[in-house]
């Protein structure tokens, strides 16, 4: 079965296929996101929605981070985002199944959520939105 690892990792590929975007290290880790990049993370599951391991439901959480020096521009390229199609769309890039390279039953899209005002552990700021998105294989 693929691993969750793989998942991610695949997630975070798919999510560089974004025009504009970038991911340096899709991993939250401690290192600092680069402008308008994605890090992809694993939150808490309840490990029921794992069915024999023949079939598994994952929800990963991708922060998109931009530049907080630039805020109408930022603000403006998070939007985009969240557009249902187009070649800035994270949606489109998601939920398009030619974009994986692994088999995976579905990907979708479950939240787009608020733009805010993040500060990273060496104290640098950016706007960052998080997006919801349920991967099942």
């Amino acid at each position: 079965m693929t691993s969750l690892a793989e998942v991610r990792t695949e997630l975070a590929s798919v999510l560089g296929t974004i025009d504009g975007w970038t991911v340096f290290d899709g991993y939250v880790g401690d290192s600092v996101p680069h402008p308008y990049s994605f890090k992809v993370a694993r939150p808490a599951f309840d490990p029921r929605t794992v069915f024999g391991e023949s079939k598994r439901f994952q929800t990963f959480a991708v922060t998109a981070y931009a530049p907080r020096q630039t805020p109408a521009t930022s603000e403006a390229r998070l939007d985009e985002l969240c557009d249902m199609s187009g070649p800035k769309s994270l949606i489109e890039a998601v939920q398009d199944g030619t974009r994986w390279e692994l088999t995976v039953d579905y990907a979708q899209v479950t939240r787009c959520g608020e733009v805010q005002v993040i500060t990273w552990i060496d104290g640098v700021e950016f706007l960052a939105c998080q997006f919801q998105i349920e991967v099942v294989w």
